[in-house]
């Protein structure tokens, strides 16, 4: 397991515990969050934060993007918040700012993100084109639009998710996850709910219902939740 350490001002850590111990690999820079491959790719690892760093077959991590390096448009108090990949050669990264980059295993690309999303925090893809963002702006409560965006074309164009369901509840992302392949999807939002996905099966691979968990982070007491199906544009 490897954790990441840091906040703007001090010196951030990546540390790797063995099942005993934890062990400093990499020392300096600031990050936030760290994201591995496993499988053919047990060794690789990303980590960002005011910087990306990658982690070699040796164990030893190296600086890819400078904070010199990293868009102006990409610095804040906060930086590059999320990082996910399905191999080495295709990686997602998010900033608070916001901003998106994605590695295409040649170079690190600033990607034009949808036009009313603010403070991204989490992003995912699902394969090499279908890729969710979510942050903490742009939603819209009398509309049902929430602050998640998906776009099926590697981030070339993006759709917000917009359902009945979600009218009337207040509060961003700051982050997502999904299971191994993204059968399901996992968004927790800043008032207290979590969002679960399940992209669509038969005919319409685009389709993605969504639904609310049941427990208020703030309560614990069950809250009510409802269902509906979001259909992403054709590919």
């Amino acid at each position: 397991m490897w954790v990441v350490t840091g906040n703007p001002g001090n010196v951030g850590k990546i540390l790797h515990w063995d099942g005993t111990n934890f062990t400093v690999e990499h020392e300096g820079g600031v990050f936030t969050d760290i994201w591995g491959f496993g499988g053919t790719n047990p060794h690789t690892m990303y980590a960002v934060g005011d910087r990306i760093v990658q982690r070699g077959h040796d164990g030893t991590w190296q600086e890819v993007v400078s904070p010199d390096d990293v868009p102006a448009v990409c610095h804040d108090d906060f930086d590059l918040l999320g990082v996910v990949g399905r191999n080495p050669n295709d990686v997602w990264v998010v900033g608070f700012s916001p901003c998106i980059l994605h590695y295409d295993g040649k170079s690190w690309t600033e990607i034009a993100r949808p036009d009313n999303a603010t403070r991204l925090g989490g992003v995912w893809a699902l394969d090499a084109k279908r890729i969710l963002v979510a942050g903490q702006g742009g939603a819209d409560q009398e509309q049902g639009l929430i602050s998640l965006w998906s776009s099926v074309d590697g981030g070339a164009s993006w759709t917000q998710f917009s359902d009945p369901v979600f009218t009337g509840i207040a509060g961003g992302f700051f982050d997502l996850a999904a299971t191994t392949g993204g059968q399901r999807i996992y968004a927790p939002r800043i008032s207290g709910w979590l969002l679960i996905g399940t992209p669509g099966g038969g005919a319409n691979t685009n389709a993605m219902a969504l639904w609310t968990s049941r427990v208020s982070v703030a309560s614990g007491s069950p809250r009510p939740g409802g269902s509906g199906e979001v259909i992403l544009p054709e590919q």
